[in-house]
């Protein structure tokens, strides 16, 4: 069932970009297709302009209704993983199985626009006309325009305040024990916010691989591995200290992946163990 739910998640943020890639003046092309023109379906443009809305809201209505039917025969407890803790959600209960669907798919979009302002900012200096990063800069629309600093503590504030805000309602909903003060109250949110960084893990080591790849099997002059090399040596810039490179073959990524989930490991054990002592 995870494996099904992330799958639908996926489909879910794909319909999401769709969506948000038709609203651009002019779309960002992709070695001349537009995210739009690979996933729009046919029809005419107001058709398409909200089909994706509509089948979007339909896949989290319809995958609700699944996890309420086949989890309640199997006895299957919907997770919500959010990195300091883990939210249980019965599949006996429809309106929590609808609940979980909803947040389970925003939590899969924040981890997308964490990519996107991620790449926003190590990607910055690059010309308006570069195809990838023009399509990043629209994906962002307005939070294209905050200062790099914004765009990297905004996730983590995000997850902070959004905490603080849903804390009574789960509390209501018997998910959560209560605060017992509004300074636990706090310490969880910048628990919460801590765990942001862990959706920076996969981006990283997936730029860090294809990039070795890239330098050691050569896999073309393709625009998106010239921006996926760029993306990847901008993050390995502290790593350009050390002689890690022969020849053509760039060695700082072997160090890098390594130290990346090693990382995130470490986090990933210590905030769920440090929530729970509070």
């Amino acid at each position: 069932m995870a494996v099904i739910d992330a799958i639908l998640n996926l489909v879910c943020v794909l319909l999401w970009l769709n969506w948000r890639s038709q609203k651009f003046p002019n779309p960002a092309t992709l070695s001349g297709i537009t995210l739009a023109t690979a996933l729009r379906s046919a029809g005419p443009p107001a058709t398409r302009t909200w089909s994706s809305p509509g089948m979007l809201i339909a896949v989290l209505l319809i995958r609700a209704v699944a996890y309420h039917e086949i989890g309640s025969a199997v006895n299957w407890t919907a997770t919500l993983q959010l990195g300091a803790l883990s939210l249980p959600f019965r599949s006996d209960r429809f309106m929590r199985i609808i609940l979980f669907s909803t947040l389970s798919f925003g939590v899969w979009l924040f981890g997308c626009y964490v990519w996107l302002m991620l790449l926003s900012v190590v990607n910055r200096g690059l010309p308006s006309n570069d195809p990838q990063q023009r399509l990043v800069r629209g994906l962002l629309g307005l939070a294209e325009w905050w200062p790099s600093a914004v765009k990297l503590l905004m996730p983590a504030m995000v997850a902070a305040f959004g905490w603080i805000f849903v804390n009574p309602l789960l509390y209501k909903m018997g998910l959560i024990p209560a605060s017992v003060s509004e300074w636990q109250l706090i310490c969880q949110a910048l628990l919460l916010a801590c765990a942001t960084c862990l959706l920076w893990k996969y981006l990283l080591v997936g730029l860090f691989l294809i990039h070795l790849i890239n330098s050691y099997l050569y896999l073309g002059n393709h625009p998106v591995w010239q921006y996926i090399s760029h993306s990847a040596n901008r993050l390995l810039k502290p790593f350009r200290i050390l002689p890690l490179r022969l020849v053509k073959v760039d060695f700082a990524p072997v160090i890098a992946i390594p130290l990346v989930l090693a990382a995130a490991e470490a986090l990933a054990l210590w905030l769920p163990k440090l929530y729970q002592r509070l």
